[in-house]
């Protein structure tokens, strides 16, 4: 639908075949590629391959499985790989008229053929490639005919210009109300309930608009080497934690008597902590101590291993 609207986005190819995929990666003969499940979220089964060797083994770990929706994975999508950095791009929209409630970069690691979520900070609607972006990302919705409702895009900033990488015509899995409205005053769930109940309102104060930045702002999910399983929470150490200066929400992710694995993706990520403040210092100051303390939270039954 983009490539008919004469909009940029990665080249891509899907089959049940491992072997078509590497063919097809072979055949482009630029790596890296990305091989992930058609349908999932939180970069779950998504790998980042630098040859044909990696395009297999991605393709083969994901065939066959369930995925995060307890759907079966009958088919693997290989796509070129985008350089560049990416952003979400959230949005409401009524009768095709949009109103952005906020563009967030992410900042994330790469372990291995994994590409691990660190943080998201909030961009400034005015600065960098943030009007592209909104732009770019109104342009998609109405290439998709989606014109009512709330919408999570994932948007790369190439040397090109934007590029998409998977949109949702739902909410972000991240909205935390109270927080979104702290950093830019709105948030998106307020703003879909708004748009449904009184249209008319949402049009005259918020459509073709884009939010304000207040304060500055991160979320942090952290990641962790240690492979065992979770004996106890640390509480003093949590608490130590909630207690940081711009920590607005903090949530451990892990339950005593659960498995507690390298990261790999979001739902093996450890602790989410949104940050706000009006010190963008104050957040590198925490987001320093939040990774000096993580791995203490969990205490570990006898036996559980570190590192590996």
């Amino acid at each position: 639908a983009l490539r008919r609207a004469g909009l940029r986005c990665a080249e891509q190819f899907r089959s049940g075949d491992p072997q078509a995929l590497v063919d097809w990666a072979e055949r482009r003969g630029e790596y890296p590629v990305v091989v992930k499940p058609l349908s999932s979220a939180a970069t779950e089964g998504v790998a980042v391959c630098q040859g044909p060797e990696e395009v297999r083994k991605a393709a083969e770990a994901v065939l066959g499985t369930r995925n995060i929706f307890f759907e079966t994975n009958d088919e693997v999508l290989v796509q070129s790989f985008l350089r560049g950095e990416e952003y979400m791009v959230d949005t409401v929209s009524y009768d095709g008229r949009r109103y952005c409630t906020g563009v967030w970069q992410y900042h994330k690691r790469l372990r291995g053929t994994h590409r691990i979520y660190d943080q998201e900070t909030l961009c400034s609607p005015e600065s960098g490639p943030v009007p592209e972006l909104v732009a770019y990302t109104s342009e998609v919705l109405s290439a998709l005919g989606i014109d009512h409702g709330p919408v999570h895009a994932e948007v790369i900033m190439t040397e090109e210009g934007p590029a998409l990488v998977e949109i949702g015509a739902r909410l972000s899995g991240g909205v935390l109300p109270a927080f979104n409205d702290l950093c830019h005053g709105v948030n998106q769930a307020d703003m879909t309930a708004l748009a449904y109940a009184r249209p008319a309102e949402f049009l005259a104060e918020y459509g073709g608009r884009t939010y304000r930045k207040l304060r500055e702002a991160a979320v942090i999910d952290t990641a962790t080497e240690l492979d065992g399983i979770v004996d106890s929470i640390d509480q003093d150490v949590f608490e130590e934690i909630e207690a940081l200066e711009s920590v607005h929400f903090l949530r451990a992710k892990l339950r005593p008597g659960g498995p507690i694995r390298p990261t790999v993706d979001l739902y093996t990520s450890t602790l989410v902590a949104y940050t706000v403040h009006e010190s963008a210092e104050q957040l590198r100051e925490d987001y320093a101590r939040i990774q000096q303390l993580k791995d203490r939270v969990y205490r570990l039954a006898e036996g559980a291993e570190a590192g590996r």
